[in-house]
């Protein structure tokens, strides 16, 4: 089965910011620039996680308006 663009693109976020865990333990901590960056590439991440996770609660409650899915009334 083929991934649908955002389900790929999810778990190739998830597997990088998991990478950038990895590297974070290696990350120089004397640079308060090279800290300040971090910071802001952090802060990006999680507002766009945080969009990803609003989308995904709205697509959510329409897929639960959605008369009869998965309904099982038609099974005996």
């Amino acid at each position: 089965m083929t991934d649908e663009p955002t389900l790929s693109e999810t778990r190739a976020a998830a597997t990088a910011a998991r990478a950038a865990n990895h590297a974070a333990y290696s990350a120089p901590t004397g640079d308060i620039s090279n800290l300040y960056d971090r910071t802001g590439a952090l802060f990006e991440l999680l507002t766009n996680t945080q969009q990803l996770a609003r989308v995904l609660g709205e697509q959510i409650n329409r897929a639960r308006s959605t008369p009869n899915l998965y309904s099982t009334d038609d099974i005996p």
